[in-house]
């Protein structure tokens, strides 16, 4: 996670102390697959993940899914519904065998107060 969020800008190591400190005790293993948020939800929580796959997906007008995009190991999942607290737009779901790290909205207003320049990074890689 580190080398990604270094690539896209570079940070202030005691950053990633802190993250590495939050996120280690908040990482959780879904070895079936495991639907995180529904449509409508407040995504709450930023993922990163480690291992496996998580996808978004949305119903058509039949009812049946349609996987979106998939985000992979080593990629981060917290768009702007998780940054601006809107309800989700997709069911966004851990594939079996998934691994994240991840951090709360409330996690994160403390990391922009202790690091104010992530909030540069953060719409950076959001957009």
């Amino acid at each position: 996670m580190f080398k990604a969020l270094q690539s896209v800008k570079p940070q202030n190591p005691k950053l990633f102390e802190h993250l590495r400190t939050v996120m280690k005790q908040q990482g959780i293993y879904y070895p079936e697959n495991t639907i995180l948020y529904y449509i409508d939800d407040k995504v709450d929580k930023a993922m990163f993940i480690s291992e496996g796959f998580i996808t978004q997906s949305a119903l058509n007008k039949k009812g049946n899914v349609r996987i979106l995009s998939t985000i992979e190991a080593n990629e981060s999942k917290a768009g702007p519904d998780f940054m601006q607290q809107t309800p989700s737009e997709f069911v966004i779901e851990a594939t079996a065998g998934t691994f994240v790290a991840h951090i709360t909205y409330r996690q994160m207003q403390e990391v922009y107060k202790l690091f104010p320049e992530t909030r540069e990074l953060a719409a950076l890689i959001i957009s």
